[in-house]
């Protein structure tokens, strides 16, 4: 799509839009035999005696009890049966190769097997083939396998979704800073009512009551909890409680990242 490359190849369903909008041609199809609804002749009919699945399953994590493996096995052969999983079939072109139980382990066996001689083919004394058994994996191994990549996927995911917190919190703090500067710049407002309207702004944003915006200025006076009490003619422990439900409501940890998120706005 951004003209970097001639060919393509990947699975036929993530190219169908493109085929169907005239951006791409197919060449040939990795299938056993021609494709019903599918204008592509085969690789075998084009001299390459290559077919190729992409297959997909449903793992449990390694140790799960025997009557759960049953009740999991039950409810994805019932969804397999299902007139909507026929559908999703047909839509997209996807061959039915349903297995479970034993069939299922006998075919990753299988496929183990044959891919342990497909990388070892008998052309040369000095190769260094690699043992059957390295490849193998029972099956509570593969089960911990997927579950790892799972968790693997899932911590790229988090980072991926902190980073890009942050360069939207970067991209706000950027436009905060050039709309202070302008500011300032065309004497419209005195530095210190822009910091106070500011911090007003923030409060308002977290919802503080009242009560809680006084505290909270009183803190970043940097006044300690018990002389806040005094000033407010309180309890400390309600000063406390107070202090606790503005660092909730603002999504903070303690004084400091306070003091930080308010100084945010203006550094």
């Amino acid at each position: 799509m951004e003209g970097r490359g001639d060919i393509g190849v990947g699975g036929y369903a993530e190219f169908a839009p493109r085929i169907a909008s005239g951006e791409f041609r197919e060449l040939g199809i990795a299938a056993p035999d021609r494709v019903a609804g599918v204008d592509a002749a085969t690789l075998r009919e084009g001299g390459l005696d290559v077919s190729m699945m992409n297959w997909r399953g449903v793992f449990a994590a390694p140790g799960l009890a025997a009557d759960k493996q049953d009740r999991l096995t039950a409810l994805i052969a019932t969804m397999a049966r299902s007139p909507s999983w026929a559908e999703q079939l047909r839509a997209n072109r996807w061959a039915d190769t349903y297995l479970d139980g034993s069939p299922l382990l006998q075919f990753i066996d299988r496929e183990q097997t044959r891919w342990a001689g497909l990388i070892n083919p008998p052309t040369r004394s000095d190769d260094q083939p690699i043992e059957v058994s390295s490849l193998r994996m029972g099956w509570g191994r593969f089960a911990l396998l997927m579950t790892a990549i799972g968790a693997l996927v899932a911590f790229a995911a988090s980072l991926w979704f902190q980073l890009r917190r942050r360069r939207r919190a970067s991209a706000d703090l950027e436009k905060r800073c050039g709309e202070l500067a302008a500011k300032l710049q065309s004497n419209t407002i005195t530095a210190g009512k822009l910091v106070k309207d500011g911090i007003d702004i923030d409060f308002s944003d977290w919802k503080l009551s009242g009560a809680e915006c006084d505290v909270a200025w009183l803190m970043l006076r940097g006044l300690p909890l018990r002389e806040v009490a005094d000033v407010r003619g309180t309890s400390e422990r309600t000063v406390r409680q107070q202090a606790q439900a503005i660092y909730r409501k603002a999504g903070l940890e303690g004084r400091s990242d306070l003091a930080g998120r308010v100084l945010e706005r203006f550094i």
